[in-house]
């Protein structure tokens, strides 16, 4: 989810945790908002070849769940026991800050937010010649 973020420049809240595979395109290699976004305007997003593997990798779990008989339209979920020792689960994504502050805090980077990862997307676009 994070990786995705820092490719796209989405929001998390917002745009990436309730992220559906219907709205994932492999045959067009893209991804489309409509709805979710902060000013309500559709938007399009082209497949990079890393987002590409990540949303396959993504993609083969959400096939797996399939088969078990799991079916969940979320990209980004999280799997959560019933209980100790429970059967696993998997589960939509409510919030992230915990394991945010907690990442942050393992890699030596405390005092950096979510939003960095949008800033740091839309330098990579620019450089990269892309509106």
């Amino acid at each position: 989810m994070i990786q995705f973020a820092y490719i796209t420049g989405w929001r998390i809240a917002s745009e990436v945790l309730p992220l559906e595979w219907r709205q994932i395109d492999f045959d067009a290699n893209e991804i489309r908002l409509a709805g979710t976004t902060k000013n309500r305007e559709r938007r399009v997003f082209p497949m990079t070849v890393e987002l590409r593997k990540l949303l396959k990798t993504q993609h083969a779990e959400h096939e797996r769940l399939q088969k078990a008989g799991q079916f969940e339209p979320w990209v980004f979920l999280r799997m959560v026991a019933n209980g100790r020792g429970g059967k696993l689960e998997p589960k939509t994504i409510l919030s992230l800050n915990k394991a945010w502050k907690a990442a942050c805090m393992a890699a030596g980077c405390t005092g950096r937010i979510r939003h960095d990862l949008r800033r740091t997307a839309v330098r990579n676009l620019v450089r990269a010649g892309i509106s």
